[in-house]
C-alpha cells in the first residue's frame, strides 16, 4: 500500500510535513514550521528551551513523535537511547522556513534532496544567522580537556563538533529507495523551488510545493504543468494558499508601480523587499537603473549573490550593486583607520565585502542620495540615524500586508520611524508568491489527478473532488 501522512499543512498555511510511503521506502515531503501552531505558544521572546531537545516541540505538538527521525544529540539530552535512522530521505521543495524550517531537528544522516537554489540559501542562513540546515552542532557532549585533567563541553568550532548534513543537489530525476523521483523547477517568490513526481507502485504522485504563474520565471510553471500532467498521476498534492483569492497582479505591475512612484525624486528611494527574493530584488535593481541609481543590498543578500554568482544560478550579479556596510561595534568603518581594525568590529563572513570595491557606508549614502535606491528592511531601520535621509526621501513597501496582531505592531513601528524623518511619500507594491484560485483550478483540471490533496490552505473545502485530510491521519494513494 502506498500511503500519505499529512503532519502539518492541514487546514493552515505553510508547516508542511507530509509523510509518503511505498513498500520499505518512507520520505518526507518537506519539514517545515508551522507558524500558526508555534504563535499560539511563542514569540519573538518566548520560545522553545534546547536544554529539552526536541521535549517541548513534541508536547506542543509542533512535531511529530517518531522515532528514528531526530538528531541524536537532542535525543540522549531527554534521555531517550540512540534510535536507528527510520527514513530514506527529505525531499526540499524550497528554502522558505514553512517548509524547512524544523530540519535542524531532523537526524543529518537522513538525505536531503533539493536544488542548488535551495542550498544556497540555507548555506547563507548557516552562516550569516547561526542556522543549523546544512550541518549540526553537536550540543550537549563533553570531551576531555585538551590540556589538564577534566572535561570541557564540545565547541563547534573544533571539527568534531559539526556533522555535516547528507544534502544532495538534485536536477535529474533520481532514486530514493524503491521510488523514482524526478524534481520539476517551478515558479514562486524564492529562487530554487521545485515540485515532485514521485513514481509510486501505485502510480505517480505528484507534490506541488509552492508555485505560481505571475512571477519572472512563468515558463518553469507551465513546464511543471505538462510533465506533472503526462505522469497521469494517481495522486497531486496541491497547496492551495490563495484558493479564495483571484488577484492577479504580476511581477510586472511592481516595477511599473515603482519606476512610476520614483519618477523625478531628488532624493534617497528607500525600499523594503523580502530579504531572499531574487525575482523582487531583480526588479527594484531594473528600476534603479532606469533612474540612473545604483541598488544598495545589505551584506546578507551581498553573501547569497555571492553564492549564486559561484554556482551558476540565475540572479542579480554581486557587481552591479552596492553593498551597505553598516557601523557596527565600534563604529571603525567610517572612520579613517587601519582596515585590519575595522575587521575587528565585524563576522570573518562579512568582512570580504568591506574590502570591495563597490561596498558603501552611510557617508556615502548620505551625501549622495540621489544616486541610489537602498534596500532597508525592518531590522535595519536604525540605519536611519545615520544614512539621515532629505526629507523628499520616498519609501517602497514591497512585502506583505500585515495578517496579524504582531505584524501590525511592527508596521507601526516602521510608520514611526518614517515618520520621525519626515517621509510622508510611501507606496505599496507587492505580489504574492502563490497562484491564484483560477489558476490552481486550471492546475488540477490540466494535471488530472485520480486524487486531489489540498495541504498549505485553509479553505481545503473550496477545492472540487478534494481528499478530506486529518493530521495524523494515514491516507491512502491507490
Amino acid at each position: 500500500m502506498v500511503s500519505l501522512t499529512f503532519f502539518g499543512g492541514v487546514k493552515e498555511i505553510g508547516g508542511n510535513k507530509i509523510l509518503l510511503k511505498d513498500r520499505k521506502t518512507k520520505i518526507w515531503l518537506d519539514f517545515g514550521m508551522s507558524f500558526s501552531k508555534s504563535a499560539e505558544f511563542y514569540s519573538d521572546f518566548l520560545g522553545p528551551k534546547k536544554c529539552n531537545g526536541i521535549g517541548d516541540y513534541i508536547e506542543l505538538g509542533l512535531v511529530p513523535d517518531i522515532k528514528g527521525l531526530y538528531r541524536e544529540d537532542y535525543l540522549k539530552k531527554m534521555g531517550r537511547g540512540k534510535e536507528e535512522s527510520g527514513f530514506d530521505g527529505i525531499l526540499l521543495s524550497h528554502a522558505h522556513l514553512d517548509h524547512n524550517g524544523h530540519l535542524d531537528l531532523v537526524r543529518p544522516d537522513i538525505p536531503l534532496y533539493c536544488s542548488q537554489g535551495s542550498k544556497c540559501i540555507m548555506e547563507m542562513i548557516d552562516t550569516t544567522s547561526g542556522g543549523e540546515f546544512l550541518r549540526e552542532k553537536v550540543s550537549f557532549r563533553f570531551v576531555p580537556k585538551k590540556r589538564g585533567e577534566g572535561l570541557k563541553r564540545l565547541d563547534s568550532r573544533e571539527p568534531e563538533g559539526i556533522v555535516e548534513r547528507a544534502v544532495k543537489v538534485v536536477e535529474k530525476p533520481f532514486k530514493v529507495g524503491d521510488l523514482e523521483v524526478t524534481p520539476m523547477p517551478v515558479d514562486h517568490s524564492l529562487p530554487g523551488a521545485l515540485a515532485f513526481a514521485i513514481e509510486t507502485s501505485e502510480g505517480a504522485v505528484i507534490y506541488s510545493g509552492d508555485f505560481r504563474f505571475h512571477g519572472l520565471n512563468e515558463k518553469k510553471t507551465r513546464e511543471f504543468v505538462e510533465k506533472s500532467a503526462g505522469f497521469e498521476p494517481a495522486a497531486f498534492i496541491c497547496e492551495g494558499t490563495r484558493i479564495d483569492s483571484n488577484k492577479t497582479e504580476t511581477e510586472r505591475d511592481v516595477y511599473n508601480t515603482v519606476t512610476k512612484f520614483c519618477k523625478d525624486c531628488e532624493a534617497l528611494i528607500i525600499a523594503n523587499y523580502p530579504l531572499r527574493d531574487t525575482d523582487r530584488m531583480t526588479t527594484f535593481l531594473n528600476a534603479a537603473k532606469d533612474h540612473d541609481r545604483k541598488l544598495v543590498v545589505n551584506l546578507k543578500q551581498a553573501f547569497l549573490l555571492d553564492a549564486f554568482g559561484k554556482a551558476g544560478q540565475e540572479a542579480p550579479k554581486l557587481e552591479d550593486v552596492s553593498v551597505y556596510i553598516p557601523r557596527k561595534s565600534w563604529g571603525l568603518v567610517t572612520e579613517d583607520i587601519n582596515f585590519d581594525l575595522v575587521h575587528g568590529d565585524y563576522e570573518t563572513w562579512e568582512c570580504q565585502f568591506i574590502d570591495a570595491g563597490n561596498s558603501i557606508t552611510c557617508e556615502e549614502l548620505r551625501k549622495n542620495q540621489s544616486e541610489y535606491l537602498w534596500h532597508c528592511d525592518f531590522f535595519e531601520l536604525k540605519e536611519l540615524i545615520d544614512v539621515k535621509p532629505m526629507k523628499a526621501s520616498k519609501y517602497v513597501w514591497s512585502v506583505t500586508e500585515p495578517f496579524d496582531v504582531v505584524m501590525e505592531l511592527d508596521e507601526q513601528i516602521v510608520m514611526n520611524w518614517l515618520a520621525h524623518f519626515n517621509i510622508t511619500e510611501i507606496t505599496r507594491s507587492h505580489v504574492s508568491g502563490h497562484a491564484n484560485g483560477q489558476d490552481l483550478k486550471e492546475t488540477i483540471d490540466a494535471i488530472k489527478p485520480k486524487k486531489l490533496f489540498a495541504v498549505h490552505t485553509e479553505h481545503p473545502e473550496m477545492f472540487e473532488n478534494v481528499e478530506v485530510v486529518e493530521k495524523g491521519k494515514e491516507c491512502e494513494v491507490g
